[in-house]
């Protein structure tokens, strides 16, 4: 069980690294950080998770890397900051118009990579290993409490 552990680990870090060499020509025509393209990513693929306080629970960055890469994003017009009318706490984050363009290659380096990375692997078959990730995933959910 330990070397499927160690694998397994192996895998899914190989799996992050190949997955942000993705953006790294999109990262330098833009000139941002692999830390602002993700949080424009993840801004754009989860819309009702807007917070830095989302993005830390997550995506799992460090609060302060969060803080520094959505300033810098603010500061780009790339998105905007806006305290919660229900709670002053809150500040929501909203990608821009300016950002359209960097959402498009980012949405469409991530549909390129997953079509590559599941090339002949059918429906059933990834159903039946998210199934089995879901539950490796709960388990660690419960470790992490």
């Amino acid at each position: 069980m330990e070397n499927i552990a160690v694998k397994l680990v192996s895998e899914f870090n190989k799996i992050v690294m190949v997955y942000e060499k993705q953006f790294d020509e999109l990262s330098e025509k833009e000139n941002l950080t692999k830390l602002e393209i993700a949080i424009i990513g993840f801004l754009a693929n989860n819309p009702a998770f807007n917070t830095a306080k989302d993005i830390e629970r997550i995506r799992k960055f460090k609060k302060s890397n969060i803080s520094t890469a959505v300033d810098n994003l603010n500061n780009r017009g790339l998105l905007t900051k806006e305290v919660s009318k229900s709670d002053r706490r809150i500040t929501n984050l909203y990608l821009t118009s300016i950002a359209n363009n960097i959402v498009e290659a980012i949405k469409k380096i991530q549909s390129g990579f997953f079509e590559k990375i599941f090339k002949d692997i059918s429906k059933e078959e990834i159903e039946a290993h998210f199934s089995v990730l879901k539950r490796i995933f709960d388990n660690i959910e419960r470790l992490d409490q």
